[in-house]
């Protein structure tokens, strides 16, 4: 369910329209280049800018896009909330949407635990983290798993 959430994150976030600017070639090359990107601020903001111009909605390309996110959100974040890749709102909105939308519990209670503990709360990407965070468990308390 959750994977099904992050396509249709990405569907609202990308538009629903085909490949846009690229070639099913470079669509290749893009869902190759995903899964072999080292985790940085710079190399997953590169791979957001690249999948933006494409609108590639790739199911593959999606699922390690988020998996990118929340890779660079728990190894990276204290150079995430100093990165001026931030004031990119759309790439802010996408770090948001990963968190939201963890594919492990694991992964998403690591994330929202920077947010809570390695954070300064005068920095509104924190903020966004840590609200996305609470949103999500009142949704999961409420839904709970049959």
């Amino acid at each position: 369910m959750i994977n099904g959430i992050k396509c249709i994150v990405l569907v609202m976030m990308f538009s629903p329209t085909a490949w846009g600017q690229c070639s099913n070639s470079e669509i290749d090359k893009l869902d190759k280049e995903v899964g072999k990107t080292k985790i940085s601020v710079e190399s997953v903001y590169k791979i957001f800018s690249k999948i933006s111009k494409c609108k590639a909605l790739d199911g593959g390309i999606a699922e390690g896009f988020f998996d990118l996110s929340d890779r660079l959100l728990i190894e990276k974040w204290n150079e995430v909330i100093i990165s001026k890749k931030l004031d990119d709102k759309k790439f802010r909105m996408a770090l948001l949407k990963a968190v939201s939308d963890g594919t492990e519990k694991h992964t998403f209670d690591k994330i929202c635990q920077n947010a809570k503990e390695h954070c300064n709360f005068q920095n509104s990407f924190c903020e966004e983290i840590d609200k996305q965070c609470k949103e999500i468990k009142d949704w999961i308390k409420d839904h709970p798993s049959k």
